[in-house]
């Protein structure tokens, strides 16, 4: 008898097991690759353009999409299963290679610290997260943005760059379209800025 109940409580809990809901899917995220036709062209320099690292604090060094309920922004969250594709530093850093070289700003535009003549874009994030405000979604990006001539020993150019970007839709996918318009307009802003420097 007792193998009987010990037989009918395994079924039971094996029968219970498999009904369990399926685990929720990893999502990543990556922006749309500019083209000539997004951004136009404009030869801002003959010189090698050398982009370093961009350079991040904590959360802002994660992969996990951020998010705040908070208008000041204060308490940041982590969506669970929804991802960039690489860190944040890296993703602005690699858009804004593929950005320059979309509108010809250099015939050479290459990652990582010169070593000869030519000039140095590094760059900070300061913001990277959607904000909730009531039934109206927006994206805030803030990122600190320096142009360096190799051998001068102040910048040419050191500015810090903002957009907030209404969320056109209710979906992630609608989210990173915003994103990557807000650092379209921000990239935008900057080869301006770097035309006039230089």
């Amino acid at each position: 008898m007792m193998r009987y109940l010990v037989i009918i409580l395994l079924f039971i809990i094996l029968t219970g097991c498999s009904s369990a809901p399926p685990v929720p899917t990893d999502h990543f995220y990556r922006f749309k690759t500019p083209t000539q036709g997004d951004i136009g062209k404009q030869r801002l320099t003959d010189q090698v353009i050398y982009i370093n690292s961009f350079l991040a604090e904590g959360l802002y060094n994660e992969r996990a999409l951020l998010y705040t309920n908070d208008n000041l922004s204060q308490e940041l969250q982590q969506y669970h299963y929804h991802f960039w594709i690489t860190s944040p530093p890296d993703l602005l850093r690699d858009y804004l290679v593929s950005f320059l070289r979309a509108a010809d700003t250099s015939p050479v535009i290459i990652t990582g610290a010169g070593v000869t003549d030519g000039l140095q874009i590094t760059g900070r994030v300061t913001e990277f997260e959607k904000l909730d405000s009531g039934n109206q979604s927006y994206v805030n990006v803030a990122l600190e943005l320096r142009l360096d001539k190799q051998g001068n020993e102040l910048p040419l150019l050191l500015k810090e760059y903002r957009a907030n970007e209404q969320v056109q839709g209710k979906s992630l996918t609608d989210v990173i379209t915003s994103f990557n318009t807000a650092v379209l307009r921000i990239y935008s802003d900057f080869v301006t800025d770097m035309e006039s420097a230089l």
